[in-house]
């Protein structure tokens, strides 16, 4: 007897299983102020269920491998992150982008919450967790601290079954290699002419040329600012940006501007 091999698809939306889930007070459901004990309100709220980024991010692993995926967040407006997933499934690159938020005004590291929350809104849009959403529609007041069971005699939500054997990994790597993960940047930081020239060297150089005129306003790394050199590279890692129909003539060796701007670089 074989056992059928579940899809990246599949694996993605698999159900979490019940020691990883954890649950928060979301929104209050009663009038006047909370009444918190033990840290949290005495009234009713709507609970939420949620996971760790981590355990996304392991998620991610196991369907696709370390390689198979990226992230990236820049920040959108003061601790709001936007947030890009791109997943390699064999010769395609999937994109998914939401942004990320801190867990409230008095969130100690709200950079990081909004980089975790925006991770996790990304992959839900792969599956990664919507299962979870269902618990999210249950109102109702949480236990009183000495009431409290321990959490083995909670009741066990049923894991899907795993799969005997590994999905074979793609067979096709993509032509935009995934940078090693322990390199990927949360927050974009910004690039000298240098540091962004040599990030793309391995691009063709027309496609390069096309994403920073769309993103910025010119194919100059030297007329860019720091910032604007990084969302570039970045761009251009990530697939983001449309490539004209008919993009203006690439800038090759021979052009003074561009072969000047590797020459007078300055070493990073």
């Amino acid at each position: 007897m074989t056992t059928e091999r579940l899809s990246v698809w599949d694996m993605l939306a698999e159900p979490f299983p019940p020691e990883a889930v954890k649950e928060r007070q979301g929104p209050k459901q009663h009038d006047g102020v909370c009444e918190k004990r033990y840290g949290q309100c005495q009234k009713q709220h709507k609970m939420l269920s949620y996971v760790d980024a981590r355990d996304v991010e392991a998620r991610l692993d196991d369907a696709l491998t370390p390689a198979g995926w990226d992230f990236m967040a820049t920040i959108a407006t003061g601790n709001i992150v936007h947030g890009t997933l791109v997943l390699f499934v064999g010769d395609r690159a999937v994109t998914r982008q939401d942004y990320g938020y801190p867990n409230g005004d008095d969130d100690a590291e709200p950079l990081k919450s909004a980089v975790s929350d925006a991770i996790k809104r990304c992959a839900v849009q792969v599956g990664v967790g919507r299962h979870l959403y269902t618990d999210n529609k249950v109102t109702r007041r949480p236990a009183r601290q000495e009431d409290r069971q321990p959490v083995q005699n909670a009741p066990q939500r049923p894991a899907a079954p795993r799969p005997v054997s590994q999905p074979t990994p793609p067979a096709a790597a993509p032509q935009r290699p995934a940078a090693p993960r322990n390199d990927r940047p949360a927050v974009l930081q910004p690039m000298t002419v240098r540091e962004a020239m040599d990030a793309v060297a391995d691009y063709d150089r027309k496609h390069v040329s096309a994403v920073a005129k769309e993103l910025v306003g010119t194919w100059s790394f030297k007329e860019m600012s720091d910032m604007q050199r990084a969302e570039v590279v970045a761009a251009v890692r990530a697939g983001e940006g449309q490539v004209p129909a008919a993009p203006p003539p690439a800038p090759s060796d021979e052009d003074p501007d561009w072969a000047g701007l590797l020459d007078q670089a300055p070493a990073a």
